[in-house]
């Protein structure tokens, strides 16, 4: 088998719910690592770094990434942060039967370790070997510099306005908006590619919105029980510049959880790590995971 991931996308039923997998395809192993992506949810934003982590273990390592409902073509659903929580652990208890005997890896980026945490409270039986939290937002959301600018663009009316914007501006040329997406979220002409094509609609825009909503509304209070219960499967890793998960931040939970393995990136990536950063944090990921199926 060639060492390069080859990437396939599925759609399969979760609970009734039309669900995108993606799907970089290994060699007979029983280890599998499910990574639930950030908001906006979209299995796309994610190729580059998982393929490095796939590439990185030279196939020995199956992976699936699992695109939002609402936020991927699939689905249409409108999910509040709780139902997003449940068709992940509805997800994991599909993967589960379709793949027994077979060893977990838990990987959630920004409000996706949020759900993976959530998981494994939810499915502790259900061979979880380690659970990875990239720049995880676990409280106080709203409370942050960016939670406090985008609490101002998701409520309902918001939500609406911003839809309408997106559908007058997908008249222009295709090649335009990503330019004009470039500019904006300072992403890569292929990411910004994705933005456009996949986000840019009436829909996907107010579901990823409702998503944030919620986040900004319950993401307040550490789950200190579920962390303190399985510290010893937890890997957390933060950026010394994030909007999203400031240095204090950081510092409360290295100090409330001294038996979670909590790193501090020294190497300038910040929360929006896929944007510039995904070889870097594939590599680093797929070495805690290379010790762990050896």
């Amino acid at each position: 088998m060639s060492k390069s991931a080859k990437v396939m996308s599925k759609i399969v039923e979760i609970n009734g719910i039309k669900t995108e997998l993606t799907h970089y395809s290994s060699k007979e192993t029983d280890h599998c690592l499910i990574f639930f992506p950030g908001n906006p949810g979209l299995a796309s934003f994610y190729v580059e770094f998982l393929s490095k982590i796939h590439d990185e273990l030279n196939g020995d390592l199956d992976i699936i990434c699992c695109s939002y409902p609402g936020h991927s073509p699939a689905d249409g659903s409108m999910l509040n942060l709780d139902e997003q929580i449940q068709h992940k652990i509805d997800l994991v208890d599909y993967l589960s039967e379709s793949l027994s005997d077979t060893k977990f890896y838990i990987g959630g980026h920004s409000i996706g370790a949020h759900m993976a945490i959530n998981v494994i409270k939810h499915r502790p039986n259900h061979n979880i070997v380690k659970v990875f939290a990239l720049f995880p937002t676990l409280h106080g959301m709203a409370e942050t510099p960016r939670g406090k600018e985008v609490s101002k663009i998701t409520g309902a009316v918001a939500r609406s306005v911003i839809a309408w914007v997106v559908v007058v501006l997908n008249i222009l040329p295709m090649a335009l908006l990503v330019k004009i997406c470039q500019l904006v979220t300072k992403q890569p002409k292929p990411m910004a590619q994705v933005t456009v094509q996949q986000l840019c609609r009436y829909n996907t825009i107010k579901s990823v919105l409702h998503l944030a909503d919620w986040e900004m509304k319950q993401v307040i209070e550490l789950d200190k029980d579920t962390i303190n219960k399985h510290c010893d499967k937890l890997v957390m890793y933060y950026s010394q510049d994030d909007g999203w998960v400031p240095m204090d931040y950081y510092h409360e939970i290295k100090a409330e959880f001294p038996d979670v393995e909590i790193h501090l990136c020294k190497d300038g990536m910040d929360h929006a790590f896929v944007t510039h950063h995904s070889v870097a944090m594939g590599v680093k990921m797929a070495g805690w995971i290379r010790n762990l199926i050896k």
